[in-house]
């Protein structure tokens, strides 16, 4: 590009005739030639004799042009109507058309609005009544109308409309003026066309003077309002520098005209311009472009800058001061126009927004954007795509346990390093969404690189690897970072981010926190801990060290407390990817299916497990993208252990076993007020009756302890299953210690035994909180203890299940 300290550039562009000096000076063209003039849409009674009028000079075609009514109440489009014919001469070389509606075709506003579309598609005035609003759809989509300002009452005479008065020759002349008689089809009362200029009304629209490197597509662009191919007979365009504020160039414009959309376009020949002039010719300092109604012999090389004749001009620079000898072709009050404003010079251009506004001389309608030459200024910015500007992952993320930046819209870019979208296509799972993470991060070992992605039921499938633009809002959700997708662009495939290691354990549960929505891995070997909700939910717990229950290895106190906070710092839940309850098929931790050839147990070891490390449900968990290294290291045996004695004892958790149908009633429990959790129909309960009595007569222990059974308010579901047993395996092998209710849950312990084997000594006992503070009944059912007399030996021993 090229600045120079010593030349500043003033571009003047004139449209017109020449005229002597000593005449004074015409009036100025503005923007909208051809406008709406007239409008009626209301009255007292049935509305009638709706109708809106065009006014324009003379000779209009307006093939192709069209009315587009909009309702103010959602923006829509309701009604699009096709202009034609030519505008004819009635008075001073201005004249009007009518669009005539039925009876109630325009609605009444409080906002409703109409637009003016020329024959391009281009819009020329979006005007409303009774207020403003925002267009959606059609031609004038995303524009704010204007407001006239004026309205028609509901009681309005027949008759009546609302009218454009004042002299002139274009739109900005005029004013609207309160409901009078109408005068549909001819020049308004109080409205005189005449005192415009000479020649045509052609306005400067646009102008680029700097661009990237060396200039190559520097351009003028004029704009005749968008009625097309207007002859330009009789036009100068003016080029001022701004070092001396004298001219450096004149172009005259006869012989050419404005395209079928209206514009013509000064330039470089890149841009196949009406008039070409060489790269580099325009001075981007401050300086100036002007357009007169003369001719370039008036204005040779230094010629002082003058506002006789002038139609229009623009005073531009590239951040530099303002030149007040160039100011004096603006209009009082108008501004030097910055096309460096936005700190983007080189690639965008000073244009009027919206297209063709403000008026000649008037220059507070500019603004900066990417250039559109010979096209209307859509006043945008380009559309966003991969590459532009972003948020990194880790300022979303933070340095600490939530997001600086929640509810903030941001845009990201990052690398697919878990696939959990809920579709058809092969990925890592069913979360609604996946996992992107920074190629590179920040180093900041405090500053999570990664971040999930919230796109439930989104169009777009993104697979692992793929490169990917996120736009949306940050949210905490349940205490994880995530951003929900408002826009997504994939840019790239291919691409690898290795996992990050970590170990177990931690000095804390926080130091997984800079690690959320990232790719990690576990080198160890972890202990297969726990597996509770392996069936319900595909979690398993993984350790370094197996670990024992607390209260199993130490009295409750400070030791078991220590245990137990021992046990969370060395703890990591691996989940399956999914969130539906009772998955099928289960998945074993070496990735594949879980199944009688595919097993696990307790204590059995994975390496390198690898996954994105997330959070939910209050617990960090690893949701895998490949199978684990498994190893079975705690066989099973084909017996238990001797462990001599010559009596059995067994726990048997008989998972939710309910003799009372669960059909939603409140109709379980100690008073029979709660929700049942059993079989849901008599054909459920039989299966799952054979299984438990299947497997306890497997068993076949002197003393079973059971977990989970009905607390019904007798020991009806107990009864049940001793039978159930009796008759498989011989009347009286089985008996029960009568209980009744325990406690007030819907579930409680149970004590069945052999009569044969040994005998029940004293009376059953409960251990709650009454028993003993210590034991807390919000968080525990109540433990059902009961002695037992082995005639055999003399011995009593006392069976405690909870």
């Amino acid at each position: 590009m090229r600045r120079t300290s010593q030349w500043f550039l003033i571009l003047a562009i004139t449209l017109g005739l020449f005229m002597p000096a000593a005449v004074p000076s015409t009036a100025l063209a503005a923007a909208t030639p051809v406008f709406i003039n007239e409008i009626h849409y209301d009255n007292d009674g049935t509305d009638s004799g709706e109708a809106i009028e065009i006014a324009g000079p003379a000779g209009t075609d307006l093939t192709g042009w069209s009315l587009v009514l909009y309702n103010g109440n959602g923006g829509a489009v309701y009604d699009t109507d096709a202009l034609s014919g030519t505008i004819p001469d009635q008075q001073s070389g201005y004249g009007t058309v009518v669009m005539n509606y039925p009876a109630n075709g325009i609605q009444n506003g409080a906002p409703d609005g109409i637009a003016l579309v020329n024959a391009s598609n281009a819009v020329i005035q979006f005007l409303s009544y009774e207020g403003s609003f925002t267009a959606v759809g059609g031609p004038a989509d995303g524009i704010t109308s204007v407001d006239i300002g004026v309205s028609e009452p509901s009681d309005a005479a027949v008759g009546s409309s609302l009218q454009l008065s004042g002299t002139g020759a274009v739109y900005e002349d005029f004013t609207w003026s309160a409901p009078a008689a109408n005068t549909f089809g001819a020049v308004n009362s109080g409205q005189t066309f005449g005192g415009g200029p000479v020649g045509p009304s052609v306005i400067i629209n646009e102008v680029d003077a700097d661009n990237p490197g060396t200039d190559a597509a520097e351009f003028v662009e004029l704009y005749d309002g968008g009625i097309g191919n207007t002859s330009l007979d009789g036009l100068v365009v003016v080029f001022y520098n701004g070092s001396n504020d004298l001219s450096y160039a004149a172009y005259d414009l006869d012989g050419y005209m404005t395209d079928a959309n209206g514009y013509f376009l000064l330039g470089n020949t890149a841009l196949t311009p009406g008039i070409t002039f060489a790269g580099n010719f325009l001075q981007n300092g401050q300086d100036a472009v002007a357009l007169y109604q003369a001719d370039a012999a008036d204005f040779p090389t230094n010629t002082s800058a003058t506002t006789t004749n002038l139609i229009d001009a623009i005073v531009y620079d590239t951040s530099d001061a303002d030149d007040p000898g160039l100011l004096a072709l603006l209009n009082a009050g108008q501004p030097q126009v910055d096309e460096n404003a936005n700190d983007n010079g080189a690639t965008e251009s000073n244009q009027r927004c919206p297209n063709g506004s403000g008026g000649a001389r008037n220059t507070n309608t500019y603004d900066q954007w990417a250039p559109t030459a010979r096209a209307a200024n859509t006043c945008m910015p380009p559309p966003e795509a991969c590459g532009d500007p972003f948020t990194p992952i880790y300022e979303v993320q933070g340095n600490g346990m939530t997001s600086p930046v929640v509810d903030t819209e941001v845009a990201v870019e990052g690398i697919v390093v878990g696939d959990f979208q809920n579709n058809a296509s092969p990925d890592n799972g069913n979360l609604n969404g996946f996992h992107i993470q920074d190629p590179t991060g920040d180093g900041d070992a405090a500053t999570s690189d990664g971040v999930f992605v919230y796109y439930s039921n989104g169009a777009i499938d993104v697979a692992v690897g793929d490169a990917v633009r996120v736009r949306g809002k940050v949210s905490e959700y349940n205490g994880m970072t995530e951003i929900t997708v408002s826009q997504l662009w994939v840019c790239s495939s291919g691409s690898i981010v290795e996992p990050t290691p970590l170990s177990l354990p931690v000095a804390s549960v926080d130091d997984f926190e800079p690690y959320e929505g990232m790719l990690v891995t576990f080198p160890q070997a972890l202990v297969i801990a726990e597996y509770f909700n392996f069936d319900r939910y595909g979690e398993i717990v993984l350790t370094f060290e197996r670990h024992l229950t607390p209260t199993a290895e130490f009295e409750p106190g400070i030791d078991a407390i220590a245990a137990a906070q021992e046990f969370l710092l060395d703890r990591i839940t691996l989940d399956d990817g999914r969130t539906a309850q009772n998955p099928d098929p289960a998945i074993h931790p070496n990735g594949s299916v879980f199944d009688l050839s595919n097993l696990f147990r307790g204590g059995d070891t994975v390496t390198n497990v690898t996954g994105v490390l997330d959070y939910s449900f209050d617990l960090y968990r690893i949701q895998p993208v490949e199978g684990a290294d498994y190893a079975s290291a705690n066989l099973r045996t084909a017996a238990p252990n001797d462990v001599g004695g010559t009596l059995k004892v067994a726990s048997f958790n008989v998972l939710n076993y309910f003799t009372t149908i669960d059909t939603g009633a409140f109709i379980c429990g100690p008073v029979e007020d709660q929700e049942c959790r059993g079989a849901d129909t008599p054909e459920e309960f039989t299966r799952q009756r054979a299984k438990i009595i299947a497997a306890l007569s497997a068993i076949d222990a002197d003393v079973v302890g059971l977990i989970e059974i009905e607390n019904h308010p007798f020991d009806v579901p107990t009864a049940d299953l001793v039978a159930g047993l009796n008759d498989m395996m011989g009347a009286g092998t089985y008996d029960y210690i009568v209980t009744n209710a325990i406690g007030t849950d819907a579930i409680r312990q149970a004590l069945i035994y052999k009569p044969a084997a040994v005998t029940p000594w004293g009376g059953y006992a409960v251990l709650n909180e009454f028993v003993d503070p210590r034991f807390l009944d919000d968080y525990n059912r109540p433990v059902l203890a009961q002695s037992f007399l082995d005639p055999t030996t003399g011995g009593v021993f006392t069976v405690a299940v909870n």
